[in-house]
């Protein structure tokens, strides 16, 4: 083993520019491992944080789990000095007359519990008096001794004036929020506390007993009061929560096992021509005495010091890359988190898969003669033929099965349900298809590929020439490329297709696609929503009135009336009569309203007319389920005018073709902007929520797979680097004949942006088939719709030129810089 560990580190201080790329693509794979389990780790310690914030001065909680709780009898127990109601309430806030969702936490009247410290002003001396982060204040444009209007679900809105700025040692994560006295928190939404926190003099886990005891709790029950210590509470709290986290950590790790994929091609074929221009020094080697397996192990020797040096530098970064992103996300509260399970999993993985890859190309050095190797010219000579049938026949039938379970689960020919499970395995043996049959096909296609080029002149043809002779070494890189930009392609199809499916679907469920109001119920100016009225993105707008109302009797939380436009009432199954209201069918079934009731609305003179309840989906869209719900019923002009002082341009209705709404949202956004007070309902909200986290994911899945593209970049570096290597002969006697540097620069940059496209091309034809096939298989909606990203396919092509032009530039300078003379001396 001396021998093997001389040799390779001989190897290593001899050449280290040659084994870059294999340590550039161990690096990144580690980085990604490491980067991946720092952010996940910073994110649930923010977690824990951040739930535990609110409970982190007390020693016990009680959770109530609905249980009505004697909290006299509670604080009489021995070892009990306090015990304080824990409220936290979503609730809407009208600030400046605009709606915020935020998060209203209880403040402790005991000291000793209070979880937060007061920076200016004071504590709150009254039930009406909030405190708030500086951050928030600013957030909001806010200032000690403003007040804010907090809505809370089913009640009305109470108002609260701001006294005072706090901080806290672990922010809390989500929405704004507020820290307010529990009296008004239990006033304004009438909920009792869902927990209690407790001071205790004992030791907590004692307390706990004591407590269940005395207060007949039963801590093993599944429901119910029951003690808990803060510390097992958070950590209930954080398991409820893991599905999240471990989903996000498989996502994640999916991307990084691609990743590690491309890396491993890379690897093994910059190892391949590596030991292809070493075969006089093996044969030298062998010559001397050394065995096959000697020369072998200091391959493999090579290839772990190598992989485990880059691994632990790509820890380092990693870890830095991953506490960077948690703090740019916000995710951050709890501190760096770094996990040694984490750091070992990095290093063992990125050794193992760098040997893993050099393991073939090292193998082939146990049988090589040293005659053999003494006498092969190049690498091309060396390279092994062999078989290929049984690779020919697994990646074929594999890539055939694939095919055909990704095609079944397209047709939908099973239970919905079934079909994404079919894809997802589907796709997964695809993928091993062609992760053995794309090698083979390339130097299939080379020639065919190559061929246009000869008509470009002798530097041309020499280079489409190479690119036949080296096509089969060049098959893994070009499967790395096809790879990456296949998987992209497919995602971006998919989310094209689901995109203009859920579009398509919207407007067949809604007659409008937007609403626009005035929060304070005044007419809307035209001049504020000429933007909108002029947009191109609109097909069609229309002003109605309206006018405020109640139902004292039944308590549902109807608001306003107003009319409806004809294009929109043209939409509804059967048409509005006069007498009748219409009500969105959802809205009815949150508050138990049935087509054809009665229900009696009294206008602001207190005048009570009754109309008949008619239910639409297509009305579907108006009104809020927000902590200030509201039912928003369409009427006749004739019906409207029973009620008091209706005002006019009341609401602009907006209708806009699909393929739009994008355009529309950003006009309306910014119209929001200017004009504050302006709210926005109907479908195209959940539309932008769902398009935001459509975006979210995509912009998510290309960093990831950008990685791949990187590893990729390297591996075509590499192989045009050696190839340029192993060539100084040939590159010295075409400038002895007198090719000019241009020219010679000119034929390698030619054969590293062939290699790309052809991965490109490749990358093309699997990507959007297999992104075509996603739609129907993943989303259970009959009558789904295609949507072929052409843009992305252009870009794929640039990217691919790109990384073509930057793979071959390096190799193209140090191929000019080869002296004829020189190169042609040596043997």
């Amino acid at each position: 083993m001396s021998v093997a560990r001389k040799l390779a580190t001989a190897q290593i201080r001899r050449s280290p520019r040659r084994i870059l790329a294999i340590a550039l693509a161990s690096l990144l794979s580690a980085m990604a491992i490491m980067a991946t389990g720092t952010f996940i780790g910073t994110l649930d310690r923010g977690m824990a944080a951040s739930m535990a914030a609110p409970l982190s001065h007390a020693d016990v909680i009680v959770t109530t789990d609905g249980a009505p709780v004697d909290v006299n009898k509670l604080a009489q127990i021995d070892g009990v000095t306090a015990v304080e109601p824990v409220h936290e309430s979503y609730v809407r806030a009208t600030i400046k007359g605009a709606d915020f969702d935020v998060q209203l936490h209880s403040l402790p009247s005991t000291e000793s519990l209070r979880w937060v410290n007061l920076e200016s002003g004071n504590w709150p001396a009254h039930t009406d008096e909030v405190l708030a982060t500086q951050e928030n204040l600013d957030r909001f444009g806010l200032k000690i001794g403003d007040t804010v209007s907090f809505g809370f679900f089913g009640e009305a809105s109470k108002e609260a004036t701001v006294v005072g700025t706090i901080t806290t040692s672990a922010p809390l994560r989500g929405n704004p929020w507020f820290v307010a006295p529990p009296a008004f928190l239990e006033s304004a939404s009438g909920a009792p506390a869902s927990e209690y926190i407790i001071a205790t003099s004992g030791n907590p886990n004692s307390m706990v007993s004591t407590i269940n005891t005395e207060m007949g709790f039963d801590p093993d029950a599944p429901h119910g009061a029951k003690a808990l210590t803060v510390n097992d509470h958070v950590n209930a709290k954080i398991a409820s929560q893991t599905g999240s986290t471990q989903t996000l950590t498989i996502v994640f790790m999916i991307f990084v096992v691609i990743a590690m994929l491309a890396a491993v091609m890379v690897i093994r074929n910059t190892f391949q021509v590596l030991l292809s221009q070493r075969l006089r020094e093996n044969g030298l080697l062998r010559l001397v005495g050394a065995t096959g397996s000697q020369v072998q192990s200091a391959v493999l020797y090579e290839a772990a010091l190598i992989g485990f040096v880059s691994a632990v530098v790509g820890v380092g970064v990693g870890i830095a890359l991953g506490w960077g992103v948690a703090q740019l996300a916000g995710l951050a509260g709890g501190g760096l988190v770094v996990s040694i399970g984490w750091v070992i999993a990095a290093l063992v993985a990125t050794t193992f898969m760098t040997v893993f890859a050099a393991w073939a190309p090292a193998a082939r050095l146990r049988n090589l003669s040293p005659i053999a190797s003494l006498g092969a010219a190049n690498s091309a000579a060396a390279e092994r033929e062999g078989r290929r049938i049984f690779s020919w026949v697994i990646g074929s039938l594999l890539t055939v099965g694939g095919a055909a379970g990704v095609a079944g689960a397209a047709a939908n020919t099973l239970p919905a349900t079934a079909n994404p499970f079919l894809f997802i395995l589907a796709a997964v043996v695809l993928a091993a298809g062609l992760f053995v049959l794309v090698p083979l096909l390339v130097p299939i296609v080379m020639p065919a590929i190559a061929a246009p080029l000869r008509a470009g002149g002798p530097i041309a043809k020499i280079a489409s020439e190479n690119l036949v002779r080296t096509a089969r070494r060049s098959g893994t890189v070009v499967l790395a490329i096809a790879f990456g930009g296949s998987l992209v392609l497919a995602m971006l199809t998919a989310v094209g297709g689901a995109t203009a499916t859920f579009n398509k679907q919207m407007d067949e469920d809604f007659a409008f696609d937007a609403v626009i109001s005035d929060s304070s119920g005044a007419a809307i100016a035209p001049e504020a929503v000429a933007p909108i009225v002029n947009s191109d993105a609109v097909s069609s707008t229309a002003f109605t009135k309206s006018a405020e109302v109640s139902a004292p009797e039944t308590g549902t939380p109807f608001t306003e009336v107003t009319t409806v436009p004809e294009s929109v009432s043209s939409a509804f199954t059967t048409p509005l009569q006069d007498g009748e209201i219409l009500v969105s069918a959802s809205m009815a079934g949150a508050y138990d309203l049935k087509d054809g009731d009665q229900i009696v609305l009294t206008d602001t003179d207190g005048k009570a007319v009754t109309l008949t309840i008619h239910l639409d989906e297509a009305f579907d869209g108006l009104g809020s389920f927000t902590s200030a719900p509201s039912i928003v019923g369409g009427v006749t002009e004739t019906t409207l005018a029973e009620f008091a002082k209706p005002v006019d341009n009341s609401r602009l209705w907006v209708e806009a073709p699909a393929n739009t709404i994008d355009n529309l949202a950003k006009t309306i956004d910014e119209v929001r902007v200017a004009y504050n007070s302006l709210q926005l309902e109907g479908p195209m909200a959940l539309q932008q929520m769902i398009m935001q986290a459509i975006n979210m994911l995509v912009m998510f899945v290309l960093a990831m797979l950008a990685l791949t593209i990187v590893i990729s970049a390297l591996g075509l570096a590499s192989v045009v680097a050696l190839a340029v290597g192993e060539r100084r002969r040939e590159i010295a006697l075409l400038r002895a004949l007198g090719t000019s540097r241009g020219g010679v620069r000119r034929m390698v940059l030619i054969e590293s942006v062939v290699l790309a496209c052809t991965g490109a091309g490749f990358a093309i034809l699997i990507g959007i088939p297999l992104g075509m096939a996603a739609v129907p298989a993943l989303i259970p909606l009959g009558g789904t719709q295609q949507s072929i990203p052409w843009v992305a396919v252009l870009v794929v092509l640039v990217v691919a030129i790109g990384i073509g032009v930057l793979a071959g530039t390096s190799p193209a300078r140090k191929a000019t810089r080869i002296a004829p003379a020189q190169a042609l001396a040596q043997q």
